[in-house]
């Protein structure tokens, strides 16, 4: 992608520095007496094994007067709970755990996790990146208690958006095809369901006269008939699939803008517009008009983050909304949080010196060594804060326009969180049903009505209703 210099310097006008708080227990000293404090978490502190890892973990047990070790949380939910439970049985006081979203869930509902709730304040909120401060209270709060505070997995830039999701969209395709400009959709309020659906079917077709499609008109990031995808489009429609109410989980996908949303996919993989797995070779090859996918993909070094490979032009906008929608959506998944053990003792230093290994909120001063994955910093500062690195230098030297800009300053400033869906994946029967659904065999109500009574059940049971 080809962008000028005068961009780059636009948007470093626009974005001011983060400006530092007032004292908060997370910028107090503490001493944990030159005790072990153990850190469970994905990495499995490999990226503190050597050079300037090292030499920041060195520093971190200096600054806590502590040895710092390692552990693995587990591959799912049910190694979680057990790694959990165990700390909890042998009373461990010094212990940080990190663990996915329904992961946690599980683990509060088994009475292992230690409430945040009275230490979590605003302040605490204020103080991370980005939009994370103002979604992660939406994704904890259930039951009158928050359990999870921010994490270091999803490092780097990353940590912004984890999971909040938008449209990139090909300029050239449709340029080529004569279809409408999104970004004037958008602006004229016209950014609906069935504008989406018409730009889909005009993209899709054979270029070739071989008799095969080899352009559609979207894909995503993850297949539309799997759990984790459908959702977005409930949202879409100003659905929820789950909600809390009168002290119940309810499971909520036989409500009119979830049936919509489950009619409206169903409808687009019957029209052949979709194309499943289609970000992996043919968005970057030019075949795919749209692209429902996260932020990440305009900067990311992973192999899986493709943006920056393509040699085509694209935009950036938010996801069109349904019929029953009044405003469009950013929702955010939020994919992992911390949270530490029933047991565990001195919460604010635990939490505060984990804050300083990976340094992501704006009352630490990063040390000159930080992290190191994949050749970026885990977190997404350096020798500057998170704000101003990332809108600067992460996103200011890649967007490709203005508009994708102003899309990931929206999403930053509305973004919503996705309720605790991802803990009825594990009924019997619901990812089979989702498929039926979203292939045409079965009818929307019919499929959700023969198993929402299993969900029901499987989420009272959990939460003990």
């Amino acid at each position: 992608m080809k962008k000028s210099l005068s961009l780059v310097l636009i948007l470093a006008l626009w974005v001011a520095v983060s400006s530092i708080g007032g004292a908060h227990w997370l910028d107090a000293d503490y001493d944990f007496g030159g005790e072990t404090v153990t850190i469970v978490e994905f990495w499995g502190g490999g990226p503190f094994n050597d050079g300037a890892g090292a030499a920041h973990l060195e520093a971190i047990e200096e600054k806590y007067n502590c040895v710092i070790e390692f552990g693995w949380p587990g591959g799912d939910h049910n190694a979680f709970v057990e790694n959990l439970a165990t700390y909890v049985m042998e009373g461990a006081e010094n212990v940080v755990f990190e663990g996915q979203n329904q992961w946690i869930y599980y683990a509060a509902a088994e009475g292992l996790l230690l409430p945040l709730t009275d230490v979590l304040d605003q302040g605490y909120y204020d103080a991370l990146p980005g939009s994370v401060g103002s979604v992660m209270p939406e994704h904890n709060n259930f039951f009158g208690e928050v359990y999870g505070f921010e994490c270091g997995w999803m490092g780097g830039p990353d940590k912004f958006f984890q999971e909040t999701q938008a449209i990139y969209w090909n300029k050239e395709l449709f340029e080529r095809e004569n279809l409408p400009d999104p970004y004037e959709l958008y602006a004229n309020g016209e950014w609906t369901w069935e504008n989406f659906k018409d730009i889909a079917i005009k993209a899709t077709a054979d270029t070739d006269g071989d008799g095969e499609i080899d352009q559609w008109g979207y894909t995503s990031r993850g297949t539309m008939n799997e759990p984790g995808t459908i959702e977005y489009f409930v949202y879409m429609n100003g659905g929820e699939p789950v909600r809390f109410e009168d002290e119940r989980l309810l499971f909520t996908m036989n409500e009119p803008a979830a049936i919509e949303a489950l009619e409206f996919a169903s409808e687009m993989v019957d029209l052949g517009v979709y194309l499943d797995y289609g970000i992996w070779g043919p968005w970057q090859e030019g075949n795919v008009a749209m692209n429902i996918n996260i932020p990440s993909e305009l900067y990311g070094t992973h192999e899986n983050h493709f943006i920056n490979q393509v040699n085509f032009e694209f935009g950036y906008l938010p996801l069109p909304k349904g019929p029953r929608a009044d405003e469009h959506v950013a929702v955010n998944r939020l994919t992992c949080f911390g949270v530490l053990p029933l047991t565990a003792k001195n919460p604010e230093a635990l939490i505060a010196l984990y804050h300083d290994l990976y340094e992501f909120t704006k009352y630490q001063e990063p040390f000159t060594y930080g992290p190191v994955y994949n050749g970026r910093a885990m977190n997404a500062r350096s020798f500057n804060r998170v704000e101003d690195m990332y809108w600067n230098d992460t996103i200011g030297l890649n967007v490709p326009d203005m508009e994708t800009y102003e899309t990931l300053m929206w999403m930053n400033e509305n973004v919503t969180a996705m309720g605790p869906f991802e803990l009825y994946f594990a009924v019997d029967g619901y990812v089979e049903t989702i498929e039926e659904i979203v292939n045409g065999e079965i009818p929307p109500e019919t499929g959700i009505a023969e198993i929402r009574p299993m969900v029901q059940s499987f989420l009272d049971e959990l939460f003990r209703h």
